[in-house]
């Protein structure tokens, strides 16, 4: 009797070899996507910072923040592009709404050569002068990671009487 080896794979052994290949892809995937969330937050949490640093520039110029265009309370999901604008472009006599993306520039000062966008085209940050009366400014960012520790901590110190923040909100403000 002559016997023949076969060479090659079962049926049973490819299909356990591409569940397995499977599975670790899906492993790298989320952990890839968590951390690209984790960059994007901590962009969000450098942008505001940095608008914080020219707000407080442009206080120590014109010994006022500049208006907003916002209405209290904020939207839920900060995607309306044209509620939570600094009014401080153009001139101070005329001011008008700086675009995220867009220089903040009134009259000659560059205060922010490019207003920070949000990561993500489809939200946008929030800026409001005095909404209570306790703060100067608030400004806030929505947060892909809504379990970051940085956000109830944040939102503890910009307390507004009469309002909660939504989960993911990051927030800075100028306690007076």
């Amino acid at each position: 009797m002559i016997y023949s080896k076969k060479f090659g794979f079962t049926l049973i052994e490819l299909l356990i070899t591409v569940s397995i290949i499977a599975v670790l892809s899906g492993l790298v995937m989320i952990n890839i996507y968590g951390n690209l969330a984790k960059a994007r937050d901590a962009k969000r949490k450098n942008d505001l910072r940095e608008i914080r640093t020219s707000l407080d520039i442009y206080y120590n110029i014109k010994n006022m923040y500049p208006p907003s265009v916002s209405s209290w309370p904020p939207p839920s999901d900060l995607s309306d592009g044209s509620n939570g604008l600094i009014k401080g472009c153009n001139q101070l006599t005329d001011p008008q709404p700086c675009l995220w993306g867009s220089p903040w520039t009134q009259d000659g000062t560059t205060f922010m050569g490019s207003l920070p966008r949000d990561p993500k085209s489809t939200q946008n940050y929030f800026y409001m002068r005095d909404p209570s009366g306790r703060l100067s400014y608030i400004l806030m960012a929505n947060l892909e990671r809504s379990f970051d520790p940085d956000i109830a901590t944040s939102q503890a110190l910009c307390f507004v009487s009469g309002f909660s923040f939504s989960p993911g909100w990051y927030v800075v403000c100028d306690v007076k």
